[in-house]
């Protein structure tokens, strides 16, 4: 009888998984092929601009140095710790099997992994379920998470929003198993690759996973701490140590996102964390929330008075979540309120929902009460947070749809119907939120995996041996982050967390214009002045026009290459200088000619002024004659629906010269939550301001224009956004070309030769006719050793956001170096961890195998 039973819990098994596997199928191929023919399984959404192209960069970097542990990123964001793409794959466990397929390109990869950790997840999650529901119940929740709103979406968008939760799962399966050294190693395992795989969601799924600890506490026969930590603590303590083995990730990490995480525009008041509030969108159907539907809600209300102890935790967790904003805020790192922070916890929301529709029997007035008191809710969520007008439908119809079922179910014990509707409203919803993607096609995947660029670039760089960058400035978002080769050096980035320093200089002090709606998105901007500053001396772009000092070397498949002969090496000394607290009280307008003429240092230099940067007069008044336009104390106020353009005359041709535009746009006025993004270009150089509600506003309240050309400017053409918001304190100036075609006057640059790097250094030689000061255009950061002459040398931050020292006059031989903060602690810790892991767990075994034989006796 109890080999029958084995078999056919085996057969029943078998069969649910071929369920689950053919659900899931069945989802993908329905969104690939029905919905959305023609899409590869990623979206242009960060799938096509981070999480593929960072892991082939990273791969790409290990096959030219063979370097596992690297600690610099010279070829990205002008060069940047690693660690700050940490988020992306660096020792992800997921990730290092592809550095075994060298012949197979990432972006496959990481549509199969994205694939793979779904259908993983779901499988490991029937297993979860089973271990507390019996019948058809864990097929039923295992098809539910499935479609929950998050895990199929992000297997194409944020992979790392869902990579963690096989890991995750396999350690609450751990959670109910017994003691034994190899399960508890194992929890050891699954913690550490949870924290590999996605430090940013390991916060959730470890308070998940405690969470459920005290959930398995509350089913057995103990009560109270004490109980509860002497059944919990070799699995807490092993859970810890695989915490402890993974910090040769999340420590060098940690100092990374310390020193350059991005702050967001959220600014949430303590009241507002702690006030109760009702919102459904950080828990149902979105996938940027937990992405459940309201079967969730309606079990927690009814659970909390009907439920056993265990359920009633769940229940209150549920219903804190969707009430009390600090919990979502705490999860969120203290950064924002977003119900992302919610995935992890999906499991157990679905074994609260287990637990409710496997109930023998139901107290009709809690049924009844539970659901008037979800619609109340849904009412006053509705009230309160803006919905998109589909997810506002879809919470009326899903609510009114689920509750119907629970009523036939109750009334009538149509167990079968009811659970049919709960997998039909959770595929419904699971295809509209797919369907709203935005798929990479596949023929802009061949067009990427064949293009000219890789050509182009590489035909350029085997024709310079010098040390320079290219300035990448074509609007294709796959090419923020894509390194073709490792001599490659760009100066655009697109990560969570980059380096402060140069991220300001990018967008506030080099006088450069920001095209892009969220500041981790740090692009090359269409200004001269910003590419001589960081050494571009070829720049690659979309169209054949050319700014001043450049020339037309190259064209291929719709890319343009042009030289510059006005571009400042990567390194250089110069005797002329000028104090930081000077150059910060200049107006913007005059920075970029302190930044070509000078190195700015952080104490001394020497006085200046602003001889070539001179006033051009612009006359905006007729913006104030076009009819969504009032002008009012020398304030614009556009309120129109429909984008319209201005040619504005310049009074005199401007040949040969720059001209430096600004005025400041601002949306935060009339009604907000109607407010969109504002996008003014001139002359092809646009600027964009973000919506004001979005928590990565940009806060763009300066527009700022770097205009040239080769040929000469007669007018300015001004394309403007619809949308209701002001522009005020135009200022316009000339700046003389001769700063930039004799950029190199008084300078002296640093010789590299063939030696543009692919690892963590960088080597020089440096002839300094008079001595001064010494500027790389590498943003500063701790970590950096340089040797002079080979002795040992301290740095300072130079040109407001860069390494540089002093240096005497000479020849001199220049070594830089970078080690990440906190690697090397990180890689004590993690063998630390990793040895008490294994020591631990041989004393358990041998406790096990003395306690053995007195058992016996």
């Amino acid at each position: 009888m109890r080999r029958f039973a084995e078999l056919y819990r085996k057969k029943t098994d078998l069969f649910s998984i071929c369920v689950i596997s053919a659900a899931f199928w069945l989802i993908v191929g329905f969104i690939m092929f029905v919905m959305r023919d023609g899409i590869v399984w990623g979206a242009m959404t960060d799938w096509s601009d981070q999480h593929f192209i960072i892991p082939e960069y990273l791969r790409s970097r290990f096959y030219a140095t063979h370097d596992p542990f690297p600690d610099f990123a010279f070829q990205l964001g002008a060069g940047q710790n690693i660690y700050n793409l940490a988020y992306y794959g660096i020792a992800n466990p997921l990730f290092l099997p592809a550095y075994l397929m060298p012949g197979v390109p990432m972006s496959t990869y990481v549509q199969v992994l994205g694939l793979g950790c779904v259908w993983v997840s779901a499988v490991l999650g029937y297993f979860l379920f089973k271990r507390h529901f019996s019948g058809a119940m864990p097929l039923v929740l295992a098809l539910m998470f499935l479609c929950s709103g998050a895990l199929i979406f992000h297997s194409h968008r944020h992979i790392m929003f869902i990579e963690y939760l096989p890991f995750e799962l396999g350690l609450l399966l751990l959670f109910g198993r017994r003691d034994k050294p190899a399960g508890l190693l194992l929890i050891s395992l699954m913690t550490c690759c949870v924290m590999l795989t996605s430090f940013y969601y390991s916060v959730g799924a470890f308070a998940a996973a405690g969470v459920y600890l005290v959930f398995l506490h509350l089913g057995g026969k103990g009560r109270g701490l004490l109980s509860f930590l002497r059944e919990t603590w070799r699995k807490i303590v092993f859970a810890a140590l695989g915490c402890v083995s993974a910090s040769v990730l999340w420590l060098p990490a940690l100092a990374a996102i310390l020193s350059g995480r991005e702050e967001t525009a959220a600014d949430v008041p303590l009241s507002r964390l702690l006030v109760p509030t009702v919102d459904f969108s950080i828990m149902l159907y979105s996938p940027y929330s937990a992405g459940v539907t309201s079967i969730v809600i309606i079990a927690a209300l009814y659970m909390l008075k009907n439920g056993t102890a265990q359920f009633r935790l769940l229940s209150v967790m549920t219903l804190c979540f969707t009430m009390l904003r600090g919990f979502n805020y705490l999860l969120n790192g203290m950064m924002y309120i977003d119900g992302k922070a919610f995935i992890p916890f999906v499991p157990l929301l679905l074994l609260l929902v287990g637990s409710f529709v496997s109930l023998k029997s139901w107290r009709r007035p809690d049924i009844f009460a539970a659901l008037a008191v979800t619609a109340v809710l849904a009412a006053v969520s509705l009230f309160i947070i803006t919905y998109t007008r589909l997810t506002f439908w879809v919470l009326i119809v899903e609510t009114a749809v689920t509750a119907s079922a629970l009523l036939i179910l109750v009334l009538c014990g149509k167990e079968r119907f009811a659970a049919a509707v709960l997998l039909v409203t959770s595929f419904e919803v699971c295809l509209i939120e797919n369907n709203l993607e935005n798929f990479v096609t596949r023929e802009k995947m061949d067009a990427f995996n064949s293009s000219s660029l890789t050509e182009l670039v590489g035909d350029t760089l085997d024709s310079d041996d010098d040390f320079y960058r290219f300035a990448d400035s074509t609007t294709d978002r796959m090419n923020v982050n894509r390194v073709v080769r490792m001599d490659y050096l760009l100066t655009n980035i697109y990560s969570s967390v980059s380096n402060a320093g140069y991220r300001d200089f990018r967008f506030d002090t080099s006088f450069s214009e920001n095209r892009i709606r969220n500041n981790a998105f740090q692009t090359q901007p269409l200004s001269v002045v910003f590419s001589s500053l960081m050494g571009c001396r070829y720049r690659v772009g979309e169209t054949p026009e050319a700014m001043l000092g450049e020339e037309l070397i190259a064209s291929a498949g719709g890319y343009y290459v042009f030289s510059s002969s006005c571009a400042l090496p990567i390194g250089y000394a110069s005797s002329n200088t000028m104090n930081e607290a000077d150059f910060a009280a200049l107006p913007a307008y005059e920075k970029p000619e302190a930044l070509l003429e000078n190195i700015i240092v952080p104490e001394g230099g020497e006085s200046w002024s602003a001889d070539d940067t001179l006033p051009l007069d612009i006359d905006l008044s007729p913006l104030a004659e076009c009819e969504a336009v009032s002008l009012e104390n020398g304030v614009y106020t556009v309120d129109s629906d429909s984008d319209f353009t201005l040619t504005v005359p310049l009074p005199e041709p401007v040949d040969g010269d720059i001209i430096l535009l600004s005025f400041g746009a601002d949306n935060r006025i009339g009604d907000i939550s109607e407010q969109k993004d504002v996008i003014i270009e001139v002359n092809g150089v646009r600027n964009k301001l973000t919506d004001p509600k979005w928590k990565y506003n940009n806060r763009n309240y300066d527009f700022t224009y770097v205009l040239s050309s080769n040929e000469p400017v007669t007018e300015l053409t001004f394309s403007f956004t619809a949308g209701n918001y002001t522009l005020a304190d135009l200022d316009a100036h000339i700046l003389r070309g001769e700063v930039l075609t004799g950029v190199m006057r008084g300078k002296d640059a640093l010789k590299t030769g063939s030696s543009r790097t692919a690892g963590d250094s960088l080597f020089g030689t440096l002839r300094a006719e008079e001595g001064g000061w010494f500027t790389l255009s590498i943003p500063y950061d701790k970590g950096f050793r340089i040797l002079v002459d080979g002795k040992e040398t301290p740095y300072q931050r130079t040109n407001t956001a860069f390494v540089g020292f002093p240096v005497s006059p000479g020849v001199h031989q220049i070594e830089v170096e970078y080690e990440a903060p906190l690697k090397k602690a990180g890689m004590a810790a993690s063998a630390a961890g990793a040895a008490a892991a294994l020591l631990l767990a041989g004393t358990v075994l041998l406790s096990e195998k003395r306690r053995r034989p007195a058992e016996t006796i």
